[in-house]
């Protein structure tokens, strides 16, 4: 059959071409947020379950003479300390959990990540004092001696 040949001239697509995408990031990013919303849930219930003895405390300050201001500041120096421990402690198991990575499954050579250092104990610190604060803040609030007659 004697047909004419037929020519195809392809084109570069530059930029319009479309680009593999892993869904790694996505994956790590979700599960990032998950375990955060984890941790504060479990924080909420360790407020809660502290809540009558946290309620009893602050109500003795207050009628010993503590101030609604001194008792929430000293709440959230509390909260700020365990924050930023829980970023520490998270930032070195990032920092071990990538290391093994890169090195048995990637096979890469890979140093600190010190943006990480610094990112996660603020973040720590953000994360918990804000839940904490919002979870502890109407226990200040209570009459001391409203809640004095009831222990």
């Amino acid at each position: 059959s004697g047909g004419i040949p037929l020519l195809v001239e392809l084109h570069p697509l530059g930029d319009h071409a479309p680009q593999p995408r892993s869904r790694a990031p996505t994956r790590a990013g979700s599960a990032s947020r998950g375990t955060l919303a984890a941790g504060a849930l479990v924080l909420i219930a360790s407020i809660q379950s502290s809540r009558d003895q946290r309620l009893q405390e602050h109500a003795l300050l207050r009628a010993l003479g503590g101030t609604r201001k001194l008792i929430s500041g000293a709440l959230v120096a509390e909260f700020a300390v365990l924050g930023a421990c829980a970023g520490l402690v998270a930032a070195l198991g990032a920092e071990i959990t990538v290391r093994q990575l890169n090195r048995e499954v990637f096979e890469l050579n890979t140093g600190a990540h010190p943006w990480l250092w610094a990112a996660a104990p603020g973040l720590g610190v953000a994360v918990i004092t804000l839940v904490g604060y919002l979870g502890t803040r109407k226990l200040v609030a209570s009459p001391p001696i409203t809640v004095l007659r009831e222990a």
